[in-house]
This record gives structure tokens, sequence and C-alpha cells, in this order.
């Protein structure tokens, strides 16, 4: 009993003396925190600042303005740092200690506040702005997206006629399988070295709504043909659109996965890999691009 007596004593006899080495390692703290502000290591001064909010339990306004010149020098450079600043600003004016301390000090940390809430205000405004008119930009490209080859959507067939009678006297009707409505008019096959063309053309109501190109590669082409070299470019392709247009596609159930529709506002883009077979390195199969604007 008596043991346990003096083992308590001594226990609180000891508390003030560790109470004031934590209240001087925590003014050490500050100074080294204050002192690598003065030199412009801001990340170091703000370890040092969280040493002795750990030694004193907490912080006071005094150290938290400290954090708050360093969190602002620190936020001009990384805007990462403003939301950290702003925290910091609102622990400072609620602290206890707040109503007591430099009245000018005071003033300037909420002065700092009105200020950054402006900048965030004017930022947003400007991101809002950016974004609409990249919407716009994206919007517009995906309305004139056309390929290097075809037929002018809008033409009437009369029109297109005259100015291509070549494609119109080498051609066969049918009524689409894949846009139900459309009237599609496709050329005769024309033979280049590692595939076969085959163009096509939309109608609705007489007009050219869109255009079709069908690349056939022959089985006994297949290793004129790299399946990975191919498969590269389709998904570099799909990225680059996706960029241009501001929306990714839908996925078809094409060989690989490699068949993708962006569709918006009645018009669709379509690339798709329809009947692809690997053989060693290379394939063989179809390849189909589209474009449909029904809007015409």
């Amino acid at each position: 009993m008596r043991l346990c007596i003096v083992l308590s004593f001594l226990l609180l006899s000891s508390l003030p003396a560790l109470a004031q080495i934590n209240e001087t390692e925590a003014k050490a703290s500050y100074m080294l925190a204050e002192e690598n502000y003065g030199k412009g290591n801001y990340p170091v001064a703000l370890t040092f600042l969280k040493n002795a909010k750990t030694s004193l339990g907490g912080a006071n306004c005094k150290i938290l303005y400290l954090q708050i010149q360093i969190e602002s020098e620190l936020a001009k450079t990384r805007k990462n740092y403003r939301d950290s600043l702003l925290n910091t600003i609102a622990a400072f004016q609620a602290a206890p200690d707040v109503k007591d301390f430099n009245e000018d000090k005071v003033l300037e940390v909420v002065k700092m506040k009105l200020e950054l809430a402006q900048k965030l205000t004017e930022e947003k405004a400007l991101l809002a702005e950016q974004k609409a008119a990249e919407e716009a930009k994206n919007e517009k490209t995906f309305k004139d997206w056309r390929f290097t080859a075809g037929l002018n959507l809008g033409l009437t067939v009369k029109e297109a006629e005259k100015m291509y009678p070549v494609f119109f006297r080498k051609t066969k009707t049918e009524m689409s399988q894949d846009y139900p409505g459309l009237e599609m008019i496709s050329s005769k096959p024309v033979s280049y070295n590692t595939f076969t063309v085959i163009a096509s053309v939309f109608i609705k109501n007489g007009k050219i709504v869109g255009n079709r190109i069908v690349q056939e590669y022959e089985e006994g082409d297949s290793k004129k043909n790299n399946y990975e070299a191919f498969k590269k470019s389709m998904l570099n392709e799909r990225d680059n659109n996706n960029k241009l247009f501001g929306f990714e596609p839908i996925s078809l159930p094409s060989a690989d996965g490699l068949g993708f529709v962006w569709k918006k506002k009645g018009k669709t883009f379509t690339r798709d890999w329809t009947k692809i077979i690997r053989k060693g390195d290379g394939f063989y199969g179809a390849y189909v691009s589209d474009i449909v604007d029904e809007s015409y």
C-alpha cells in the first residue's frame, strides 16, 4: 500500500516536468517552423508545425496563423494546397483564443479567406465556360464528321448520279438491314493490294444520309495483314475519336471486342470488325466503317 502511495506521488510530481518538456519542445518546433518559413522551406516548416501541435496536444492561433502563411505560399504554385488553406483558416477562426489574438492578423486572415473564395468562384466560372466551349466544339466535330472518301451527305440521288456517274453505273440497290427504313446502294468490289473495297450510300427520302466502306480481307492474303498492328490502329482510332467527340462509344459484339459505335441525335458513326478470323500473325474477314445521319 505504502509503495503504491509513493509511486502515485512520484507520477503526479513528474507531470509538471513532463508538461514543461512538451511546452519547450513545442516552442523549439515553432521556432524551427518560423526559420524554415523565412528560408522558403515550406514543407519542412509544416513538418515542424505538426511537431509543435503534437507536443502541445493541439493548435492555438499563433501556430495556425503561421500555418496559414506557409500554406498560402504553397497554394500560389500548388492548387492542391488551397483546400488545406481554407480548412486551416476555418480552424483559426474557430480557435478559442482567436478573440485575444492580434486584431490586424485576424483581419488579414479574413481578407485572405474572402480573396481566395472570390478567386475560386472566378476559376469555377471560367472552367464552366471552357467546358461548355469544349462540349460545343466536340458536338460540332461529331456533327460535321465525314469519311475522307465517300459521297457528301445531303445530296439528292439525282445530284449524286450526275456528280459520280461511274459509281451509280456499278451498283446494286437493297434495303438496309442495319438501318431499317433506309435504302442502300452499293458499288461493285474494287480490289487493292491486301483487301477489296465495297462502297455504299444510304438513302432516305431521295437524299444521301450515310456512307459505308467495307474492306474485305481474303484468307489467302492473311499473311499480308498483321493482326496486332491492325488491332492497335483500331484502339488508337477509338481513343482519338473519344477525345474528338467528347464521349465514349457503345461496344459492339465484334471480334476481340473491336466494334464501336458513336451515336448522338440521329447520327451514327461506326467502326466494326465483322467476321474477323486470326490466322497465325495475320487475319482475314471484313471491316466496316459507317457514317449515317438521318437528320438530313
